[in-house]
């Protein structure tokens, strides 16, 4: 546990060397359109003024979830913080090409889940994200991810190795 600590500031650090050229994550300028939350099938989402959702819960018990490019014909772009928090079924998340955002504690204490399959377009793993993801074993993230919040991986314990790409600006606070 104390030498996959290390592990992941060293290889945070070497990550991060030398890479000037990335930006600083900066969250899009997004406004929730109304307070009006939506279902569909075993989804609640909510609306950007831009026509774009962001999955506010999940409702479900698969094993193996899929969350979906659209939903109700808007792009997801966002889950937001909490929306699978305490799930305690799911083993498998493979998350749509378009998101963007993975909010704070969106997957935390989901202690079954073992792998999470991240897209290319993402760019922000907010704090607590996968925290006491117990059974977590793997995670590469893509190269477009810029931001890792602080105690994103926390208690992971099962978690052989993460893969954190050059294009990281900043890890934590």
């Amino acid at each position: 546990s104390l030498i996959f600590a290390l592990l992941l500031l060293v290889g945070s650090a070497v990550a991060c060397k030398g890479n000037k050229k990335s930006e600083p994550y900066v969250v899009p300028e997004r406004v929730n359109s109304d307070s009006t939350i939506y279902t569909s099938g075993l989804y609640e989402y909510y609306l950007y003024e831009d026509n774009t959702a962001v999955i506010f819960a999940y409702k479900g018990e698969e094993l193996n979830v899929n969350v979906p490019n659209e939903i109700d014909g808007y792009k997801v772009v966002e889950i937001a913080p909490a929306a699978f928090q305490y799930n305690r079924v799911i083993q498998t998340v493979t998350l749509g090409e378009d998101l963007e955002v993975i909010g704070e504690g969106a997957f935390q204490d989901c202690e079954a889940l073992e792998y999470v399959n991240l897209p290319n377009g993402i760019s922000m793993i907010d704090s607590f994200t996968f925290d006491g993801c117990i059974n977590l074993k793997e995670i590469t993230l893509p190269s477009g991810v810029t931001y890792i919040g602080r105690e994103a991986f926390a208690d992971c314990r099962a978690c052989e190795r993460i893969v954190i790409p050059a294009s990281v600006y900043k890890i934590g606070y």
